[in-house]
């Protein structure tokens, strides 16, 4: 059965939805040098298994969430997050199958290292069946720096056909 939000002009029915979460993380990724966006990969705690869901399937090991029905798909993000060193720019994007997904990037900058900042991101999407939605980043430094992000919510969440 699907939920449903209907008005008179706007009807969304959403049927589908996974997340993988961070809480309280602790454990930095190196990200290197360079403007290739690499996939994050802290996804450490989850409601259940792996996340909650329905017609997806979100897999917190390999940081992604397979949408298993397709449609159009809202994706969203919060990511909170320390770095190895003083005035980093980030830049993060949802991607599906590998593809940056326009209209999905964000942008923070730190001040220094022992800041926590936070970077959010929302947009959307057409999806087909099993696909897969990730989270990657790239930052503007000309060497490694270490990411550590303390909270992080990466959800999806089929609004149309």
């Amino acid at each position: 059965m699907a939920n449903s939000i209907t008005s008179r002009d706007l009807s969304i029915t959403s049927t589908s939805f996974g997340g993988i979460f961070v809480y309280d993380g602790s454990t930095g990724q190196v990200i290197a040098t360079g403007v290739t966006p690499t996939l994050l990969t802290a996804f450490n705690t989850a409601a259940g298994s792996d996340g909650l869901f329905y017609d997806c399937t979100p897999v917190k090991a390999s940081s992604k969430i397979t949408v298993t029905r397709a449609g159009v798909y809202k994706i969203a993000y919060s990511f909170s997050y320390a770095v190895s060193v003083n005035f980093v720019v980030w830049e993060m994007y949802a991607f599906v199958n590998g593809v940056q997904v326009t209209g999905t990037g964000a942008m923070s900058k730190n001040g220094t290292a022992a800041d926590t900042q936070c970077i959010s991101g929302v947009g959307f999407a057409t999806v087909a069946a099993n696909q897969d939605v990730d989270l990657r980043g790239y930052h503007d430094q000309g060497g490694n720096v270490t990411i550590t992000p303390s909270h992080v919510n990466f959800v999806v969440m089929r609004v149309g056909n």
